[in-house]
């Protein structure tokens, strides 16, 4: 009998209802679903954006999923998530009391009510409810009815069936309100509803958080209680195990880069000792080893791999075949919600961006100066290219600012992202020369075809009376356990505010001075906000709008925006004020080769994933 030699339960079989899972991958309902299809997982789940057909659930008004227009184009796509091998299916949800809808309009939830921000919400009658279930019913009939093969009822993170689940948002006093069994009445029927319409051999999956995490929420043990109950009746095949929602303490319904990783897995052993249908798991499984424990310790039967697999499409099959070397890392930046993942450019680009580089038929020489992410994602695709490739490196190590990483245990995803470039690079066989500054002239004796400069940048130095007290952060990381009690950090933007998190799990006192209004506010579009965890710290100050006046030896200087001065002690200063490019003496090397391109934190502060555009196009396009 096969048995895997590195991940035996994670490619396993695993029987559901009538269906046979090839092993106990699932892929998490996103639309980047061209390569993750044929990665070789078991299940491939499509996210929609809600019963699209229900005015009161509407995120995109009028485009409905299964809409008469719209049914030839999701039969193609099914035929695209089906070519790889991989079980489909698709996420049903009602955003209830969360729905976005135009300007003036309702939405519907357990009660009326008014949310905070101004939208009036209507409380479910008994017509309101029969709707609902009517479209949950038809989306679900339509998608098996067109090759489907389960569907996902979507009952976490804060969507109508949980509304109704948690006594806090249903304060109804009939009989969908009070009591666990009233407040899962509408659940229930929810889920019979979709059960008789499809009957007993169709699979039917229920993602449900296991604890929302606000004031009000059902709790974990009723949660366990509605699980048993659903599935004893027979109403469910399996159960798809989450974490928190939008109306969560911690705001996220994912794991931010401060939570463990497997972060929801301990959630899942008493959901298991109750029910007998397998249970599934999602929450920051970024490693195949990852995946295997959570199995080999019985804590799950399958797991789902959501933003690894965003990350790295290809996860599945690079498991299998024993390469996790190879599996890009996820870094947990939140940007794959702006469908802009850092570390993969052919999401949502596969049409013009190739899986892999051809060879060029023209030997060329490169030199890259600078061996941090930009400059050895350069590297690496001129190696991909055929060029001869030579790359400086400064410092005695690769890695630029993500080094950082190597000191800070909530930088664990850099680390690993870091730690991937570096070995992809040394696989290439580039010629890395290091503890080297390069000069013009030691460049122009390579005789390079192409140089690409990628020489990073150096932290800003404000002008504050007595900065001479305080460190750069990047010269911190190494220093960890030297830092005192009280700590100022001064800066709170991204950088700043995820190192007061740190520090404040660590134990310090910490107080932020941000010039601005908002605290981490370079973060502001992604799900993670550093400013949400770091107003739950008790041993958390922050100052927005305020200036810092004055660095002295134990204490510093602050001035609010209504000119009130104060004096903080302070045992360590730390300066997190922003980079600015090491360009001052870039002029010279554009002498060297007809093509020298800038790339990175050269060009300007860049993020990762600029450091990966650039790199990557410097070379590939030319």
């Amino acid at each position: 009998m096969y048995t895997h030699p590195r991940y035996p339960v994670l490619f396993s079989p695993l029987k559901v209802n009538r269906l046979v899972l090839k092993n106990r991958i699932f892929y998490a309902p996103v639309e980047a679903y061209h390569d993750r299809a044929i990665s070789g997982c078991a299940v491939m789940m499509r996210g929609t954006s809600g019963t699209l057909n229900d005015p009161r659930g509407r995120i995109n008004p009028g485009k409905w999923l299964f809409a008469d227009t719209e049914v030839r184009r999701v039969k193609e796509e099914l035929t695209v998530l089906k070519r790889g091998g991989a079980l489909t299916s698709l996420e049903i949800m009602h955003p209830g009391m969360f729905a976005r809808v135009p300007e003036g309009d309702y939405v519907m939830g357990p009660c009326d009510d008014v949310r905070e921000d101004g939208v009036v919400v209507k409380g479910m009658d008994q017509p309101m409810m029969d709707q609902v279930i009517d479209r949950f019913v038809e989306t679900a009939v339509i998608a098996k009815r067109i090759g489907y093969d389960m569907v996902m009822m979507h009952f976490a993170h804060g969507w109508l069936p949980s509304q109704f689940l948690a006594p806090g948002l249903n304060k109804r006093s009939d009989e969908y309100g009070g009591s666990l069994g009233n407040r899962s009445r509408f659940p229930k029927m929810i889920l019979q509803a979709v059960r008789k319409a499809l009957g007993p051999d169709y699979t039917i999956d229920m993602r449900i958080s296991a604890f929302e995490n606000f004031e009000g929420c059902a709790s974990a043990e009723e949660i366990v209680q509605f699980i048993s109950e659903v599935s004893a009746e027979g109403l469910i095949d399996l159960v798809n195990v989450s974490y928190g929602g939008f109306a969560s303490a911690d705001k996220s319904y994912t794991g931010s880069p401060f939570s463990p990783d497997m972060c929801y897995a301990d959630y899942t052993k008493n959901i298991k000792a109750a029910v007998k249908i397998p249970v599934v798991v999602v929450g920051k499984i970024m490693t195949p080893e990852q995946a295997e424990q959570i199995l080999s310790e019985g804590k799950a039967d399958a797991v789902v791999i959501g933003r690894a697999s965003i990350a790295d499409p290809w996860w599945a099959k690079k498991a299998f075949d024993c390469h996790p070397e190879d599996i890009v890392p996820c870094i947990l930046c939140g940007k794959c919600f702006e469908k802009r993942c850092a570390v993969q450019l052919r999401n949502y680009n596969e049409d013009w961006i190739p899986q892999v580089l051809e060879k060029s038929s023209f030997p060329k020489k490169v030199v890259v100066v600078g061996g941090g992410p930009a400059g050895m994602r350069a590297a690496i695709t001129a190696c991909q290219k055929g060029y001869e490739t030579v790359l400086f490196e400064a410092s005695s190590e690769l890695g630029g600012l993500t080094k950082t990483a190597d000191h800070d245990e909530n930088k664990r995803a850099l680390k690993r992202y870091k730690d991937y470039l570096k070995y992809q690079l040394g696989k290439t066989g580039a010629k890395i020369i290091l503890n080297t500054n390069a000069t013009p002239e030691m460049i122009a004796a390579e005789k390079p075809d192409q140089l690409i400069l990628a020489m990073g940048s150096v932290p800003i130095t404000p002008d504050i009376k007595g900065v001479e007290f305080a460190r750069q952060i990047i010269d911190m990381y190494p220093q960890m356990d030297s830092i005192g009690e009280n700590v100022v950090i001064i800066g709170g933007g991204l950088v700043g505010s995820e190192f007061a998190a740190t520090l404040a799990l660590r134990g310090h006192n910490v107080t932020v001075i941000e010039k601005m209004g908002v605290i981490g506010g370079q973060n502001d579009d992604t799900i993670f906000k550093p400013y949400d965890l770091l107003v739950r710290f008790s041993n958390v100050v922050l100052m927005p709008n305020a200036n810092c006046i004055e660095i002295r030896k134990e204490s510093v200087i602050v001035e609010d925006s209504q000119s009130r001065r104060q004096e903080l002690a302070a045992d360590t200063v730390v300066l997190a004020v922003g980079f600015k490019s090491n360009n001052d003496n870039i002029y010279s090397y554009f002498t060297i080769t007809p093509h020298t391109t800038v790339i990175g934190d050269l060009r300007r502060p860049a993020t990762i994933r600029e450091c990966e555009e650039e790199g990557y196009f410097a070379v590939a396009e030319i």
